[in-house]
């Protein structure tokens, strides 16, 4: 305690020193954070899908709805579950999202128009999209749930929004629970169509402010497992297609060819995605590891000039500390607790700051997320900090007597 008190009041001497070396070490830890926070959420991203991609299979993304383009009949057909793994026979398993034909009405039976998708259950299972309200989607659910985006109809967690199936001979009016809410912006399991061939296109950045339609996401299964065969869900928007290890890539070459007729899709085989999506993610790695370098090497300069320049005005107290009964040792010690005091005063700042950030205006797309790669980084940084104000007294006081000190 006594080590404390002598390091709490050789802090308070030098204090705008100290308050500088605090304010620095706090700016490297958001920093940090920022940046592997970053690099977190793009991995976070490819994590879930990554046993597919290292399977053999390929991805697809549509325009919106699969259909069969019967150019005999000159018609196009709607295409459910069943037809579309009727043809991939050698598939060992199908998943997707689909477009469920529904009406939308409010309280006063007014007609409204949203955008529905229904996602099978791995998809709900492996995904957890930003909200800000409410709770992600259930795979086994007893009434029939969704999620929903920001809209201008005024729907929100927990109100019930009566929906219509179309198209069947026995049409269900369905009351359905909204019990989630998502982030404007928020990267959703539904696909898109683009020039990328990573991971990204699995996910599509739902921007109610940009579609001007509010995007509805429910289970597929509930759906089904609801009304039967009085409701159609038109596969669209992605599909996962999987085959066993035995398949011979000609044939998945050749299924991948059937999709032309599918209208408009794009086709990615695993193993591109996987190369492409590993090629990505070291882009953002390397993209950032100079930041980090240039952010490591300013902390360490500016950490060695002011702990160098404490050491100095406090090389008269550690001798005079040493004449009283404290040895050199001691003396190492109390600026260590002086450090280490700067160093939990710049983590507790470093938080605060985190929590904040986020919801100041011109910040709020940041997302700041704790795992062990952050939380070792900030370790990193801080036991570095620590490591250079051992060594700088050391240094300083080795070269010098307690009598060559005072007697300057």
């Amino acid at each position: 305690m006594t080590f404390f008190k002598t390091a709490w009041r050789s802090l308070c001497r030098n204090l705008w020193m100290n308050v500088f070396a605090c304010l620095q070490l706090c700016a490297a830890l958001v920093v940090t954070a920022v940046m592997v926070s970053s690099l977190s959420i793009r991995y976070a991203a490819y994590k879930p899908f990554s046993d597919y991609l290292n399977g053999k299979g390929f991805l697809l993304t549509y325009g919106g709805m699969a259909q069969f383009i019967d150019t005999d009949a000159q018609q196009v057909r709607v295409v459910q579950k069943e037809d579309f793994a009727s043809q991939f026979p050698e598939a060992s398993g199908i998943v997707s999202c689909y477009i469920p034909f529904l009406d939308f009405h409010n309280s006063e039976s007014e007609n409204m128009n949203a955008k529905a998708i229904s996602l099978d259950d791995e998809l709900i299972k492996r995904t957890q999209p930003s909200l800000i309200e409410g709770r992600w989607l259930q795979t086994e659910a007893n009434a029939v749930e969704a999620v929903i985006s920001e809209n201008s109809f005024g729907w929100n967690v927990g109100d019930m929004i009566q929906v219509k199936t179309v198209l069947v001979d026995k049409p269900q009016v369905l009351q359905v629970k909204i019990v989630g809410k998502l982030k404007e912006g928020a990267k959703v399991p539904i696909g898109q169509i683009g020039d990328t061939t990573d991971y990204n296109q699995i996910y599509y950045p739902y921007s109610f402010a940009i579609e001007q339609i509010p995007l509805m996401l429910f289970s597929y299964s509930t759906l089904q497992n609801t009304c039967g065969t009085d409701i159609i869900q038109n596969v669209g928007n992605l599909s996962f297609m999987m085959y066993p290890d035995s398949t011979d890539d000609s044939k998945i070459a050749e299924d991948m060819q059937k999709t032309n007729t599918f209208g408009l899709c794009s086709c990615t085989n695993f193993t591109d995605c996987l190369q492409s999506s590993r090629v990505y993610l070291k882009r953002e790695l390397y993209n950032l590891l100079p930041v980090a370098i240039l952010l490591l090497t300013l902390n360490l300069v500016s950490t060695i000039s002011s702990t160098a320049l404490s050491v100095r005005r406090r090389l008269h107290d550690y001798a005079i500390f040493y004449i009283t009964g404290l040895r050199w040792k001691s003396c190492l010690w109390i600026n260590f607790l002086q450090s280490a005091i700067v160093a939990i005063l710049s983590i507790v700042l470093s938080m605060i700051a985190i929590m904040i950030l986020p919801h100041i205006a011109a910040m709020e797309t940041l997302t700041l997320i704790w795992n062990a790669w952050l939380v070792c980084a900030e370790l990193g940084f801080i036991i570095v900090n620590l490591i250079v104000s051992i060594i700088m007294p050391l240094w300083a006081i080795g070269s010098h007597t307690p009598r060559e000190i005072l007697t300057k």
